[in-house]
């Protein structure tokens, strides 16, 4: 679908973009979106996460939920983020983040 959006100053039209997403869930009121690497990731651009929200949400009216996770040997951590103005690309801002480990030495 064909969207445009701002960065800073400058307006931008996307059209035919092609996304990909890792994982994707759906519930009753929400879409959520899953990036993830498998080792530690040195950056990750906005754009991994911008537009496959974008697209999601011109098809749905559900609440789009955009997540990054990422396992580092037996940690595993998850991000969630989200864009405080759908039509600005650097309104970006992390909402919640946890780190987790599994044990697997259980006795």
């Amino acid at each position: 679908p064909k969207f445009s959006f701002k960065v800073g100053k400058f307006k931008i039209e996307a059209s035919s973009v092609q996304t990909e997403v890792d994982a994707g869930y759906e519930g009753k009121d929400q879409v959520v979106l899953v990036e993830a690497k498998s080792s530690k990731a040195t950056n990750t651009i906005i754009r991994q996460l911008y537009y496959p929200f974008r697209q999601w949400q011109t098809r749905t009216q559900k609440q789009v939920v955009t997540l990054f996770f990422q396992r580092s040997e037996d940690t595993y951590s998850i991000w969630h983020f989200r864009f405080n103005d759908m039509e600005d690309y650097n309104s970006i801002e992390l909402a919640n983040s946890g780190r987790f480990r599994i044990a697997t030495d259980l006795s």
